[in-house]
């Protein structure tokens, strides 16, 4: 019976994302369960298979029987640029170095 196999079901869903990722390709959203499932991205319903492009998310996926995993994870596709200056006349051996 469908009723008493969703009382019983306690494993939560399963993300292709880990939590705090920051991805530096466009990704695909890929969440599995037994049950069906909903999924909130930033607040807004999604379909499974979605695909995410640059920003900040948090993902919320629900199943069935109410188990849910929520994560946050950025998608970052542009490189960072930064200067790297350093002295040829002034040696150091500090273990630290400055990169802007």
């Amino acid at each position: 019976d469908n009723i008493a196999y969703l009382l019983n079901d306690t494993t939560v869903p399963t993300i292709n994302i880990e939590d705090g990722a920051i991805l530096n390709s466009d990704t695909k959203i890929e969440a599995e369960d037994e049950n069906e499932l909903t999924l909130l991205l930033n607040g807004t319903e999604i379909e499974n298979n979605h695909v995410v492009t640059d920003g900040e998310y948090e993902l919320v996926v629900t199943d069935a029987a109410f188990n849910e995993i929520k994560i946050s994870f950025v998608v970052d596709t542009k490189a960072s640029v930064g200067t790297l200056t350093y002295s040829t006349k002034e040696l150091t051996n500090k273990e630290n170095i400055s990169i802007r």
